[in-house]
C-alpha cells in the first residue's frame, strides 16, 4: 500500500491545518478527510453548492488529492 506525500518529499515540521491546506500538503488533507468522512465531507461540499460529486461509494480518501471525476 502506497502512502499519500508530498511532492516536494520534505517533512516541514509542525505547522497549523490552515497552513498545511493552503500550502496543498497531501498527509494533512488525506487526514482531514479521514477525521470527518466521506459522508460528512460530501454533504457539506453538497450544502455548498457543489453538484457535481456523486455518490459516496464512488470515492475514496484520494479524492482530496483529486481522485474524484
Amino acid at each position: 500500500m502506497l502512502l499519500p506525500s508530498d511532492y516536494d518529499g520534505n517533512f516541514v515540521g509542525p505547522i497549523t491545518i490552515r497552513n498545511a491546506l493552503a500550502q496543498s500538503r497531501n498527509v494533512p488533507a488525506v487526514e482531514a478527510l479521514y477525521l470527518v468522512g466521506i459522508n460528512p465531507a460530501l454533504s457539506l461540499a453538497k450544502s455548498m453548492g457543489i453538484t457535481t460529486l456523486g455518490n459516496a461509494d464512488r470515492y475514496g480518501l484520494t479524492l482530496v488529492l483529486g481522485g474524484g471525476e
